[in-house]
């Protein structure tokens, strides 16, 4: 029996690397044996997975007022008191870069040591062509996450390394240097404390 290995064509992204490195065996249990990883039956799982939901809600919400829906209509989705927390969060502290363009639920890939693929969706790209590259990304955890454990995640690195390699087809295939990238964690509960982190 051969044993396991990642399908051809497998698409690597930030969370399955962040699986890697968090737990080689449950990397290899979930992508190269293809099993269900077991969730446990408890409360706080069932909490954890109704504030996975309100995410991907006000992920959505964020999505639609970044493409100009009204603020009226999209604040008719809210259904819960965080995601009204959330929302007033957001709009009381507006993202303000008015000579940017603006790049919703953006998705890149790059080809990875040539038969796999990386890729990324980011929640807002804000972009100054030549000049800065602001990539955004909103957290609704429940604690604000420190710099210190931030700027090693896998998230940081594939999001910021990926716009280097793939993002340039937004430029006219013109090459982006590294030092106007910048990737900033926008956090639902602490709108006034954003963590931001240049790359060079």
């Amino acid at each position: 029996m051969n044993p396991p290995s990642l399908p051809t064509g497998f698409i690597f992204s930030q969370s399955s690397l962040q699986d890697y490195a968090d737990c080689p065996r449950r990397f290899r249990l979930r992508y190269m044996e293809q099993l269900e990883w077991p969730a446990v039956e408890s409360e706080p799982a069932l909490e954890n997975e109704r504030r996975q939901v309100e995410g991907q809600i006000f992920h959505r919400m964020v999505q639609q007022y970044s493409i100009g829906v009204p603020p009226g209509k999209i604040l008719s989705q809210v259904s819960s008191p965080d995601l009204q927390r959330w929302w007033e969060n957001f709009i009381q502290h507006p993202i303000d870069l008015p000579a940017h363009s603006r790049h919703s639920e953006l998705s890149l890939s790059a080809p990875l040591a040539g038969k796999f693929r990386l890729v990324a969706k980011y929640d807002l790209v804000a972009i100054q062509p030549g000049n800065d590259i602001q990539i955004f990304d909103w957290k609704t955890y429940r604690k604000r996450a420190g710099n210190e454990f931030l700027v090693n995640v896998w998230q940081t690195r594939v999001y910021r390394l990926l716009m280097v390699e793939a993002g340039r087809l937004l430029f006219g295939d013109s090459p982006i240097k590294p030092e106007v990238i910048s990737m900033t964690y926008w956090f639902t509960e602490y709108p006034t404390q954003p963590a931001q982190f240049a790359y060079t």
